[in-house]
């Protein structure tokens, strides 16, 4: 189940990251529209920074009952 939020978490930040590209590239940018894309990948890339941590605590934590 982590293991598929983590890579749908990713998919989201990717599709962002396009759509805020587009909004930066259109002549007539929409300022608010662009927050909006912004304020939402900042709260994808926080859940993605908390499953990354939590990813590479479980790790560590496999790797120390192995050696």
């Amino acid at each position: 189940m982590e293991l598929k939020r983590y890579e749908n978490v990713i998919q989201v930040i990717k599709i962002l990251d396009k759509k805020i590209l587009k909004v930066l590239t259109e002549d007539d940018s929409n300022l608010e529209k662009l927050k909006t894309f912004i304020d939402i990948r900042k709260m994808y890339t926080d859940e993605y920074n908390g499953l990354e941590k939590g990813r590479r605590t479980h790790q560590m934590f496999n790797d120390s009952k192995k050696g």
